[in-house]
């Protein structure tokens, strides 16, 4: 017999069925964030169900994973091909700068945050908490799915079919009144954060440009030729033949009249 202030089981019980979820939480989290700052990947839908299914595999339940979350699988493919589907249907972007200046006293809310604390070529806390924040569009509903489906699977299949019928009502909206993001619609805008730059590079346009002026000190003569320009849909491919002489200087070292002769291939979205 059990004394009268013993735990009563239903509390070990209850504490067993969270730890399951935790596990797979704090998996799904610690993946992710490595995923994010040491490999520089996106977190991508693709990948996050890639990273469920190995759970699935590892608790055993990756038949009823594929049976469950095909519709998912459809809606992200979905999401992939309606993404870029009115710019190819010739649907009309909208811009809404003066939405954005009638309900915010006549000022654009993009560029006074970026004024506030965008400073480049310098990378602080806060940018990195944005772009966590930002790559949970697509992580948090996945992942709360997923622990939804480890719970209580008649739970998650409610909760799949709200969120499937809420995202293809905005694929709709999506494809009928398509709107130019800021970086597109309103100048001065920066729009990516790169992690591949070399050290001293400043981030936005400045950097390229800082750049190409350090290129153009080191070889004077610097000429560029399109040899080949390729358009499909939004992306454009340009072959460039670069030709000049090293007679300036670069790090330090004073060129010699060296012969430049590269090419370069530039992949750009318009």
């Amino acid at each position: 017999m059990q004394p009268a202030d013993a735990p009563q089981r239903p509390t070990v019980t209850r504490r067993r069925s969270w730890l399951l979820p935790s596990l797979v939480g704090g998996y799904l989290v610690v993946v992710t964030l490595f995923m994010v700052f040491v490999l520089h990947l996106s977190v991508s839908p693709e990948r996050f169900l890639l990273l469920m299914l190995i759970a699935a595999l590892i608790l055993g339940r990756a038949k009823l994973f594929l049976a469950d979350w095909i519709p998912f699988l459809v809606l992200f493919l979905s999401y992939e091909y309606l993404r870029g589907l009115g710019g190819r249907l010739g649907m009309p972007i909208h811009d809404v700068t003066s939405l954005e200046r009638l309900i915010s006293f006549g000022q654009i809310p993009t560029l006074l945050l970026q004024h506030a604390f965008y400073h480049p070529g310098q990378v602080n806390w806060y940018d990195i908490a944005g772009t966590m924040f930002y790559f949970l569009h697509f992580a948090f509903p996945l992942g709360l799915g997923y622990l939804f489906w480890i719970i209580d699977r008649r739970s998650f299949l409610r909760f799949s079919r709200a969120l499937i019928a809420m995202s293809f009502a905005a694929f709709v909206f999506y494809l009928l009144l398509p709107v130019a993001p800021p970086w597109k619609a309103v100048p001065g805008v920066i729009k990516i954060i790169d992690h591949t730059l070399p050290k001293g590079r400043m981030q936005g346009p400045e950097g390229p440009l800082m750049a190409s002026k350090t290129f153009r000190s080191a070889v004077p003569d610097l000429t560029c030729e399109v040899e080949q320009m390729l358009i499909a849909g939004d992306r454009v491919t340009a072959f460039l033949h670069f030709r000049g002489h090293f007679t300036g200087t670069f790090g330090g070292r004073a060129g010699q009249g060296q012969t430049v002769d590269f090419i370069a291939v530039d992949i750009y979205r318009v």
